[in-house]
Formats: C-alpha cells, sequence, structure tokens
C-alpha cells in the first residue's frame, strides 16, 4: 500500500557499513520493507473513505425514502380521513341549518296566524 520507494539492497548495506551482519541487515531490510507495504498512505484512506461515505450514503438514503414513503401513505391517510369528517360535518351543519330555517319558517307563520 505503500508510495514510498524502499531499496533492500541500499539499505542491508547501510546496515552492513555500520557494523551489523550482512545476514541480519539483509533480513532486517526485509522486514522493514514488508511493513512499510502495510503502512497506509493519505490517499488510500482518502480513497476508502470516500468509497464508505458513498455506502452509508446509499444505505441512509434508501433507508429515508422508505421512512418518506411510509410517512406519505400516513400522511395521506390522514387527510383522507380529516375530509371525510369535514364532509360529514358540513352535511350535518347543513342538515341543522335547514331544519332551523324551517322551523323558524314554521314559528313566524304561526306567530302570524295568532296575530291575524
Amino acid at each position: 500500500m505503500s508510495a514510498y520507494e524502499f531499496n533492500l539492497s541500499r539499505y542491508a548495506e547501510r546496515l552492513e557499513a555500520a557494523g551489523v551482519p550482512r545476514e541480519q541487515a539483509l533480513v532486517h531490510a526485509e522486514l522493514t520493507a514488508d511493513t512499510l507495504q502495510q503502512l497506509v498512505t493519505k490517499e488510500h484512506l482518502h480513497s476508502e473513505l470516500l468509497a464508505l461515505e458513498a455506502r452509508m450514503e446509499t444505505r441512509t438514503g434508501s433507508r429515508f425514502e422508505v421512512f418518506e414513503a411510509r410517512l406519505e401513505a400516513r400522511f395521506a391517510a390522514f387527510e383522507a380521513r380529516i375530509e371525510t369528517r369535514l364532509a360529514k360535518m358540513q352535511a350535518d351543519l347543513f342538515r341543522w341549518l335547514f331544519i332551523a330555517v324551517f322551523v323558524q319558517g314554521g314559528f313566524i307563520l304561526a306567530c302570524l296566524k295568532l296575530l291575524a
């Protein structure tokens, strides 16, 4: 994963020059190279984070879409119930208004008949 160039032979030569036996210098160089291969670079980490972010957006986006659809369905059902109740209340109001006007008209006619 590392973007760094590592020269095994040059590293081993420098260790030998410092007094490390050749076999130990080669093993040390190989272990260092293996360790450097496992390092994560900023670019790799950034690309992995972008991929993770994309996956999370996809998952949360679909969850929010499902949640939004459920809410819209519930609001539509609620709105339908409210409209039904309002229509019934309006019909009841017109019926009672008609009855009140009819009774009031009858009352006025009865009063006029008594006074005449």
